[in-house]
């Protein structure tokens, strides 16, 4: 897990900054995006995601079904992002 990226809360300008951060991350962690109604994001590839710059909008790949899916999250309602740790400990 990333030190201190486990469960992040920030100012909406802020998640712009904190997500371009999280995805130029080597090695790469996965990641859950949380909003405020309640909808959760995995981000499982940093392929997955595009925030273009300004950083107002992020765009995400959604699995499965046919054809491509993808979902549009004002980083303004994003409530927090959180790490997927891939490796638990025992």
């Amino acid at each position: 897990m990333i030190a201190g990226w486990n469960r992040l809360a920030y100012a909406p300008r802020r998640h712009a900054e904190t997500l371009t951060e999280i995805l130029h991350a080597q090695p790469f962690h996965p990641f859950t995006v949380h909003t405020v109604s309640g909808e959760t994001y995995l981000v499982d590839h940093p392929d997955f995601v595009w925030l273009p710059r300004g950083g107002r909008t992020v765009y995400i790949s959604l699995p499965g079904g046919a054809g491509e899916r993808v979902r549009l999250v004002d980083t303004a309602l994003i409530e927090r992002l959180e790490t997927n740790d891939v490796h638990q400990p025992n």
